[in-house]
């Protein structure tokens, strides 16, 4: 049979126009064969395992969307994390680079003056 929800599901949005089209067909049903109204149910059976997939699929939809919007916010977080990560790496290669060029002068001015003991 039917129902309301089915209907509304499938389009039909006037409510009142909606019970009087669910009333009519399932009406028009007790005046079929057997085989014709069970062919009828089977249809309703799976135009209501469709809808019920379907809301399955718009609320795992919407968790993922979520899931999606966290992921992303830590995404960004981690990424500006790691910018500054690199340019603080930066700067410490750097001050290593004028330490190294600062002790191999200082070596250089030791050994100029006769101390070798590096």
């Amino acid at each position: 049979m039917l129902s309301v929800e089915v209907a509304e599901f499938y389009g039909v949005k006037d409510a009142a126009l909606c019970a009087d089209f669910v009333t009519f067909i399932n009406g028009m049903l007790g005046f079929v064969e057997t085989n014709r109204r069970e062919c009828w149910g089977q249809l309703c059976v799976g135009m209501i395992n469709i809808q019920t997939k379907l809301k399955g699929l718009q609320s795992t939809h919407t968790e993922l969307e979520t899931k999606f919007e966290t992921l992303s916010h830590n995404f960004d977080d981690l990424s500006e994390k790691y910018k500054k990560s690199v340019a603080l790496t930066e700067r410490l290669h750097q001050s290593n680079k004028e330490l190294k060029t600062q002790v191999e002068a200082f070596k250089s001015q030791i050994s100029l003056g006769g101390k070798t003991s590096f």
